[in-house]
C-alpha cells in the first residue's frame, strides 16, 4: 500500500524528524492498539471540494535507528492517518513530535 503525506506531515518528517520513507514504514509497522489515541474527522490539505475523512491517531515512542517501539524515547510521535481502500493508499495527515 502506498503512503502519501500531507504537506505539513512532509515538512515535519524532513525538517524536524529527519526520517526516511523506510523510517516511516518501520514506525507504521510498530503501531498497535495500546498506542491508539482516538479518532476524528479530517479534511485533506489542499482539497477544497472533498468530504471529511475519518482518521485514527496514535502516540508512540519510537527509535528510528533500531526501527522499534521505544516507550522511553521522548518526545513520543503523534501520527494521524486514514486508509483509502479504493486507491489503495494510506494518507498521513499528521506525523510530528507530540506536544502532550
Amino acid at each position: 500500500m502506498a503512503v502519501h503525506l500531507s504537506s505539513s506531515a512532509q515538512a515535519s518528517v524532513v525538517q524536524d524528524l529527519a526520517w526516511s520513507s523506510a523510517d516511516i514504514g518501520r514506525f507504521i509497522s510498530c503501531l498497535h492498539k495500546a498506542r491508539y489515541n482516538g479518532s476524528e474527522w479530517c479534511l485533506p490539505s489542499g482539497a477544497l471540494n472533498q468530504s471529511p475523512m475519518s482518521a485514527d491517531s496514535y502516540l508512540m515512542g519510537f527509535n528510528r535507528f533500531t526501527g522499534a517501539e521505544h516507550p522511553g524515547h521522548e518526545p513520543w510521535i503523534y501520527f494521524k492517518f486514514t486508509i483509502r481502500v479504493s486507491m489503495p493508499v494510506l494518507l498521513v495527515f499528521s506525523l510530528h513530535r507530540s506536544i502532550y
